[in-house]
């Protein structure tokens, strides 16, 4: 994957806060701020939840869930998702940015698939004491975290049943990825059983993938897949892997309406 240290650190999300809130500042409206969630005893289970700041009283937000990507491996983490969550957060929306164990890290099969469930059933709870719609869930997912946002569709023992998935040049077809191996421990002519348990859901009613023309990282070969299953493939000029996720990037406002499409808005 292509690295960009600068826009991806911690200190630069944190950056990022600190100057919204001084534009913020001058409106009298202060930004909603994340804060840091366990849903498990792990160092890696937890996420960072952030609701809006002006609700009515009485009133639930819906969830956006983000799944960031990074091939299912450390050290890739969920600051990829961080300015994007914010964004969506200033947009009305409750954000839940998860992390889960990875790929070099107590991750891979089955232990990162066990964190992405745990994590979206974990606001059924959270909704007991905050603000939240449980039953207005959309998973947003990139790269890897796409993946794992559509699998988490066809779990029986769900929770929390997402109403639909927006997949941001996500994983669509593990046999087309050589990291799929190392996630879960074996090709596919090794461990047959797992990369069945492991595909996501093609499910046509509740995906959508947003895919940039110019991604090098995740190739057309995943859109070309999604497409061959029935999804519906939003194809995007000069967006390359990472720009897809960026606040201000040209898929935005498509995202924006997925969302509203999903959650009847």
């Amino acid at each position: 994957m292509k690295h960009r240290p600068a826009a991806l650190s911690v200190s630069a999300v944190l950056g990022l806060a600190i100057l919204m809130l001084v534009a913020c500042s001058g409106s009298g409206t202060a930004p909603a701020a994340p804060q840091q969630i366990r849903y498990g005893d792990d160092p890696a289970q937890f996420g960072w939840l952030t609701v809006p700041s002006e609700q009515d009283p009485g009133e639930v937000s819906p969830v956006v869930v983000l799944l960031h990507g990074g091939f299912w491996k450390e050290p890739w983490d969920y600051t990829l998702m961080s300015p994007l969550a914010q964004s969506l957060a200033d947009d009305g929306y409750a954000t839940w940015n998860i992390e889960v164990r990875r790929v070099g890290g107590r991750g891979g099969w089955p232990t990162t698939f066990d964190d992405v469930a745990a994590a979206i059933d974990h606001l059924d709870t959270l909704a007991e004491d905050m603000p939240l719609d449980p039953d207005q869930v959309v998973l947003v997912g990139h790269s890897s975290g796409g993946h794992l946002a559509m699998w988490s569709l066809g779990r029986d023992d769900a929770t929390v049943q997402p109403v639909g998935v927006i997949g941001l040049a996500p994983i669509v077809d593990l046999h087309l990825t050589d990291s799929a191996a190392e996630l879960l421990g074996g090709s596919a002519e090794e461990v047959p059983d797992r990369f069945r348990l492991a595909a996501p859901t093609m499910d046509p009613e509740r995906v959508v993938v947003l895919h940039g023309a110019d991604d090098t990282t995740i190739g057309a070969d995943h859109a070309v897949a999604a497409f061959e299953a029935g999804l519906r493939v939003e194809h995007l000029a000069d967006v390359d892997h990472f720009e897809i996720i960026e606040p201000d990037s040209p898929a935005r406002p498509l995202l924006a309406a997925e969302l509203a499409r999903l959650l009847d808005r």
